[in-house]
């Protein structure tokens, strides 16, 4: 048998090198697959077990919260809605136009950044321009004593009610649309709507925030004044007119405000 002529050898030996190069790279295809495969398991696990932990801390705020029978108020920064619940029950959802860090709504909120500096309870303690009525107690306070406060007194004594300072109602002014809600904690929700054009809202509207800013006045020489500079961080909330005057009747001292942690939200 003659040995192959050099062209031919050549041409062997290229077909096994070709041969060889393709089941390499066919591995080394199989092996990427494999690793990116391995990956988006990882990245569908991963989100998979942030979605149940965000779930378990709303659940727990739930459970915490649901204990008594107080109402709630659950601020959803993500889906700008407030919902007010009772026992796990929700009452009302009130849809928000906005949520930012300034008055010109150009400043969005970072849900993740503020849920990572008030993950707690945030307690109201005033509500500028207040309604005239005794500060609800704690429906929880008479159950070691028994006692059913039937007596005014007996009930201010034990539960520390106090009467809360108002602008609204009076000679007929209407809850404003404009207005802050202090908190313990060092934040302000500043609850606000768009701005009616027409003369008679601008012309009650100005009226209210005078009362207002009167009943600030002679609040803050009594020692009990407040704004919203006391505040480390300030939330617009804009919403629609009827929905801030339901808002203000809604919201009273006492009641409690949770922030519903964000999806992306270091738990």
């Amino acid at each position: 048998m003659r040995a192959p002529t050099p062209v031919l050898a050549a041409l062997l030996v290229t077909s096994v090198a070709l041969s060889t190069g393709a089941r390499t790279e066919a591995t080394g295809a199989t092996a990427a697959r494999a690793a990116d495969g391995r990956q988006d398991r990882y990245r569908s696990l991963l989100k998979e077990r942030r979605a149940l932990h965000r779930e378990n801390t709303i659940l727990e705020i739930e459970a915490k919260s649901a204990a008594a029978k107080s109402p709630y108020i659950f601020l959803d920064l993500e889906a700008a809605t407030l919902e007010f619940r009772v026992r796990g029950k929700v009452l009302k959802t009130y849809r928000i136009s906005s949520l930012s860090t300034d008055s010109r709504g150009k400043e969005p909120v970072n849900a993740e950044e503020l849920w990572s500096k008030f993950s707690g309870p945030l307690m109201v303690e005033e509500v500028q321009g207040g309604q005239p009525e005794l500060v609800p107690p704690d429906p929880e306070a008479g159950r070691e004593t028994g006692l059913l406060f039937s007596d005014p007194n007996q009930l201010r004594e034990e539960t520390g009610a106090v009467e809360v300072d108002t602008d609204a109602g009076i000679l007929g002014i209407e809850a404003p649309t404009d207005y802050w809600i202090r908190v313990k904690e060092p934040l302000m929700l500043h609850i606000h709507s768009p701005k009616d054009q027409s003369t008679s809202r601008q012309a009650l509207q100005r009226f209210s925030d005078v009362l207002s800013s009167i009943g600030s006045a002679v609040s803050s020489l009594w020692g009990g004044g407040s704004s919203a500079r006391d505040a480390d961080v300030t939330i617009w909330l804009t919403v629609e007119p009827e929905i801030a005057q339901q808002l203000h009747h809604s919201l009273l001292p006492g009641e409690t405000i949770w922030l519903v942690p964000p999806h992306r939200a270091r738990l």
